[in-house]
């Protein structure tokens, strides 16, 4: 795992449009889940905790190149987090096979690899100097 120090801009600027990205599709997937009859409520349920983490990744992301540390997130939060991000990079990396290297899908799931790595590591680190 890349250290805290070595995030580059570039490398915090890509994990921040790879979130974007991610926080997209997964509100398509909640609009589309709530207009369904009946609701599809428990996978609402999932996709909801996904995007709380999904936001807060970017949130954190969005605040280290200023070193802004006004914002504080509850610790419950954090660990939320830290036990959800490592089960979406495992989904994405049980399909990334699938996909041909180069395409699209491809660079992808690399993106997002990477920037659900740098965000564990800013949740890490934010919930150790929370202390």
């Amino acid at each position: 795992m890349t250290r805290m120090s070595a995030f580059t801009k570039t490398e915090l600027e890509s994990a921040q449009k790879a979130l974007f990205s991610a926080i997209r599709k997964s509100e398509k997937v909640q609009a589309t889940l709530s207009q369904k009859q009946p609701p599809r409520t428990p996978q609402l349920t999932m996709v909801s905790q996904r995007l709380k983490v999904l936001r807060l990744s970017s949130s954190l992301i969005a605040r280290m190149p200023k070193q802004d540390i006004t914002e504080n997130y509850p610790r419950e939060d954090l660990e939320e987090a830290l036990r959800t991000l490592p089960l979406i990079i495992r989904q994405i990396e049980k399909i990334q096979p699938n996909f041909k290297e180069g395409s699209s899908q491809y660079t992808l799931a690399v993106r997002r690899i990477k920037a659900f790595n740098i965000a564990i590591a800013l949740i890490e680190r934010e919930l150790a100097t929370e202390r």
